[in-house]
């Protein structure tokens, strides 16, 4: 049952009832023949071609964001560097903080907190900073993710 995407196959079970099992295939077909393959070795009286098999289809593959590990330090940086310099069109300094196994990050204390996602997502809440605002430079502690951008 190995090899390529994954496949939900709906098959009728010996009770006569509708059951689904999810194989590995590279495609629709092999994934039927994993699950025979694999039905027939939980119930070995019945035969590989004696399975009914109700259809076949991709599996949807739902990520789970607390499976996926923090990113780095310093690409977390990046990222939110950028898209601070492209949404806010300069560069103010921000904080950057570790959040469960991504980042939170805001620009002013005031700010609503936003976060940077293991899958490199941004949560964006805005921020009340605007070019010439001089709090930027009170609010950061420097040397956490605070360096000045540039854009």
């Amino acid at each position: 049952m190995s090899g390529g995407r994954k496949w939900d196959v709906q098959f009728r079970n010996p009770g006569n009832f509708d059951d689904e099992v999810r194989v590995d295939a590279t495609d629709a077909v092999a994934a039927e023949a994993n699950c025979r393959e694999y039905l027939t070795s939980l119930f070995p009286e019945i035969t590989i071609d004696g399975w009914e098999i109700l259809s076949v289809k991709e599996a949807e593959i739902v990520i789970d964001m607390d499976d996926l590990p923090r990113p780095s330090y310093e690409d977390a940086e990046k990222a939110i560097g950028e898209f601070i310099i492209k949404t806010v069109g300069m560069g103010p300094w921000y904080e950057l903080h570790e959040d469960g196994n991504g980042w939170q990050f805001w620009i002013l204390e005031s700010d609503t907190t936003s976060y940077l996602h293991a899958d490199m997502s941004i949560e964006w809440y805005g921020t009340s900073w605007e070019p010439g605002c001089e709090d930027d430079e009170e609010d950061a502690a420097p040397g956490q993710g605070q360096d000045r951008l540039s854009a």
